[in-house]
């Protein structure tokens, strides 16, 4: 009895070999990512950086009274070549666009800023070519997309916005809201084509109005070369615009409804085959 109140080895004769114990353990965390620091970096609304002909746009043309929503555009450089983009978080859903982040070239009609570039032209001039590389990472509801005003005068304004055509060349859980128009293809590329007269502002800060017209790639091209003349000239054929019009400018952002990313371009140049002149290059 008295060998039942010893452990078990002790009865048995056998010695239990002691288990080594370790001087530290070292425990691995895995780290966040880390995000690239650009030399040049602006958070406030409507901000802009100037990247040689390029204008980098922090556009928050829909927000109304919302405070609660970072969005910051940055570029490592001001003089091409170099990296451009921006970042975003739109907490919820507000159920229609926001913002639209976006590169600048020509003359928006709807600021009072300087042209850059050799825009506007006329429509007959259209045959820009856009070359670029982009990435995108990001969650809810986006877009990336070129935006071209169209106006019926040279001195592009407000008041004389005709057409808005978007070339959507990729998205997030976001779709033009306009009915297909047709189905085309432009350089093996295949695009839905929305149509709606009578568009106008919907943050309410403007009575313009004008005809929206969106091409949507099925598939993601984030990068490439577009060719402006092949979407122009075929809205002419069909007279979905008129040939008296000018492009004031080309745009190219992402248009945000929700969630929160990052776009980058790393490649962009606009070039003007009619008069052999070309935009800053970014490689």
């Amino acid at each position: 009895m008295f060998c039942l109140c010893l452990p078990l080895a002790a009865c048995s004769g056998l010695q239990e070999t002691p288990l080594p114990v370790p001087t530290s353990v070292t425990i691995t965390i895995p780290q966040e990512p880390t995000e690239t620091t650009y030399a040049l970096s602006a958070c406030a609304d409507y901000e802009r950086i100037k990247v040689g002909d390029y204008i980098l746009h922090n556009n928050v043309w829909n927000k109304g009274d919302r405070t609660d929503y970072t969005q910051c555009i940055f570029a490592q450089s001001t003089t091409p070549p170099t990296a451009m983009g921006w970042r975003w978080e739109w907490p919820g859903d507000a159920g229609e666009i926001q913002a639209y982040p976006e590169v600048m070239y020509g003359d928006s009609p709807w600021d009072a800023e300087s042209p850059t570039g050799r825009l506007p032209l006329p429509v007959s001039d259209r045959d820009l070519l856009v070359t670029y590389t982009a990435s995108i990472e990001a969650t809810g509801k986006w877009n990336v997309a070129f935006d071209i005003w169209l106006t019926g005068d040279p001195s592009p304004a407000e008041q004389n916005i005709t057409d808005e055509v978007m070339i959507w060349v990729d998205a997030g859980d976001l779709m033009p809201g306009p009915l297909v128009y047709d189905i085309v293809a432009f350089d093996g590329i295949t695009y839905t084509v929305h149509v709606a007269p009578g568009h106008g502002d919907a943050s309410g800060g403007s009575a313009a109005s004008w005809t929206y017209i969106a091409f949507k790639t099925r598939e993601p091209l984030l990068s490439g070369t577009l060719n402006i003349g092949h979407f122009l000239g075929y809205l002419l054929e069909k007279q979905v615009i008129q040939k008296d019009r000018y492009i004031a400018d080309l745009e190219f952002g992402t248009e945000l409804e929700s969630g929160k990313g990052e776009f980058v371009l790393s490649a962009y140049e606009i070039t003007v085959p009619a008069q052999k002149n070309n935009a800053n290059i970014l490689p």
